[in-house]
């Protein structure tokens, strides 16, 4: 598969996801029971927690989609992995002056 053809495939999948419901993404891949499971979580997030919780369920839908993780999982993953060290950060010193 090109590059064009993966950036129009993860495309669509985003537009499913933003436009028809959370679990399109899903769906158009032949995920069916993860899929309608997304369609209910998501309507149900909806309901209780309104447009964030939609699109928490929209996101981890694309996610798992995508990367074969979910959204919590590539979280995880992007923290374990040490993205930042304690020595990458500057050090702060306090200047005194005599």
């Amino acid at each position: 598969m090109t590059e064009e053809t993966s950036i129009a495939k993860n495309g669509g999948r985003l537009l499913g996801e933003a436009f028809i419901t959370p679990g399109a993404s899903l769906l158009l891949d032949g995920q069916i029971k993860p899929g309608l499971a997304h369609v209910g979580v998501g309507l149900i997030a909806r309901l209780t927690l309104g447009l964030p919780g939609l699109i928490l369920v929209a996101a981890n839908s694309y996610s798992k989609t995508v990367t074969g993780k979910s959204l919590l999982q590539n979280c995880k993953g992007a923290c374990s992995k040490g993205s930042v060290k304690d020595s990458d950060t500057p050090a702060i010193t306090a200047v005194t002056e005599s």
